[in-house]
């Protein structure tokens, strides 16, 4: 099954202000509430948060990359 690994703190790294942080975080809600939608789920698997679909061509769609995959090893 594909799937990657959401690390929140990525989000806001590069911001410059409150109002920069929190346009970030509801971009990502947005995309999460879409994700849901779509039918990804969230696993956590040794303290870290996997989001997986349990059809790549619909993990596809959303143009992640698949740590799954041998290449991305």
């Amino acid at each position: 099954m594909p799937y990657f690994t959401w690390e929140e703190r990525a989000l806001t790294a590069d911001t410059q202000s409150i109002v920069q942080m929190a346009e970030r975080l509801e971009e990502a809600a947005q995309l999460l509430r879409h994700m849901a939608e779509r039918g990804f789920v969230l696993e956590r698997i040794a303290g870290q948060s996997r989001l997986s679909h349990a059809d790549s061509a619909v993990f596809a769609e959303f143009e992640f990359v698949d740590e799954s995959a041998p290449e991305a090893a």
